[in-house]
């Protein structure tokens, strides 16, 4: 089960709301997550949900908001993905960008490093000199011990660094043990 579907389960106010929402009955919805809403464990699934009916209104902008705040205290894949549609759809296009580079330091940090690759690759098909991505992907394919992988993506993310970067003398220094811890397994 999802976040929603767990709260609808224990909460059946939530359930309530979520009921009508899949109803198609908006405004009742709306309504009811805002009733639910000052509950702790509920606020950041009802700012989620909030954003949802935003964005099917065609209120981009809002629901983008929305989901912002949500990431602030409720961070859930499914939010980062949907504030990254929200921010492609206003034009946004570095937000979402960075909406997606957030997203996948989410899955690593979570130690879910094969759902990251992805997310990352999708980031290098709409910027193709990302150093985050570059660096974030050679980490993931690291941590997957796909070593040869690692290698090349964090062989790129170096020689963006030291384009992007010039005026920095060397590479960050996580970036340089990774390298070398890496250098050293192979």
């Amino acid at each position: 089960m999802n976040p929603i579907e767990q709260a609808a389960a224990a909460f059946p106010a939530f359930g309530l709301a979520v009921a009508h929402h899949e109803a198609g009955d908006l405004a009742a919805a709306r309504a009811a997550y805002l009733q639910v809403m000052d509950q702790p464990q509920l606020t950041g699934l009802c700012l989620h949900q909030l954003g949802v009916l935003a964005a099917a209104r065609g209120d981009h902008r809002v629901a983008a908001d929305l989901f912002s705040r949500t990431l602030a205290i409720a961070p859930m894949p499914m939010v980062y993905a949907n504030l990254h549609a929200a921010q492609d759809l206003v034009g946004d296009r570095a937000g979402a960008t960075a909406t997606l580079i957030d997203l996948g330091c989410f899955l690593q940090l979570h130690k879910h490093h094969a759902d990251a690759v992805p997310v990352y690759r999708k980031v290098l098909e709409r910027d193709p000199l990302s150093y985050p991505a570059y660096a974030n992907l050679g980490n993931a394919f690291a941590w997957l011990g796909e070593l040869p992988q690692a290698a090349q993506h964090l062989s790129r993310a170096v020689v963006l660094w030291s384009r992007v970067f010039r005026e920095a003398s060397g590479l960050p220094q996580d970036l340089s043990q990774l390298i070398n811890s890496l250098s050293s397994k192979m």
